[in-house]
């Protein structure tokens, strides 16, 4: 399976849930940006009585690279995707927003990075947890191995990205 391939696979498969975004609004380049908000409500009686609202949102960024992720790369998106979350302004309702950085990369990855992206772990509350909070999992697809490997958040949502 090629990028193209897996790309086109990965689209049909979000497809039903997510909305896709332009990819060239970024300042890094991303071949693929999906979001994914979901909205719960309970009301008393009528809807002009609303007991509580509770938003949930799912970002994927999806990197391809032709070929290994070297750590500046890694670091550089990281980096990225942390600045959006510390930026993040969430409304009253926002419980959780989970960012999927994933790389694509035709060869294998490289064996000094596995460690570091195991243990990667980005948590952050929004005015101590009373609007919720984020984290960042990261998702490495190898082609060539159809191997993927994820830190302990990533493991989460592995099946969405399974070749």
């Amino acid at each position: 399976m090629d990028t193209t391939e897996y790309l086109q696979a990965l689209r049909q498969r979000l497809a039903p849930y997510y909305d896709f975004k332009p990819a060239n609004t970024e300042k890094l380049a991303f071949e693929l940006i999906a979001e994914c908000n979901h909205a719960e409500e309970a009301y008393f009686l009528a809807k002009s009585i609303k007991l509580y609202g509770i938003n949930n949102n799912e970002y994927i960024y999806l990197h391809a690279l032709p070929n290994a992720l070297d750590a500046n790369t890694w670091e550089k998106y990281c980096t990225y995707i942390i600045n959006k979350i510390r930026n993040l302004q969430p409304d009253k309702e926002h419980m959780s927003s989970i960012f999927h950085l994933v790389f694509l990369i035709s060869s294998p990855l490289d064996r000094v990075l596995h460690p570091a992206i195991n243990k990667f772990k980005f948590h952050k509350d929004h005015s101590f947890t009373l609007k919720g909070w984020s984290d960042l999992s990261i998702i490495i697809v190898e082609l060539p191995n159809q191997v993927i490997t994820t830190n302990k958040l990533g493991a989460k949502s592995i099946k969405n990205f399974q070749l």
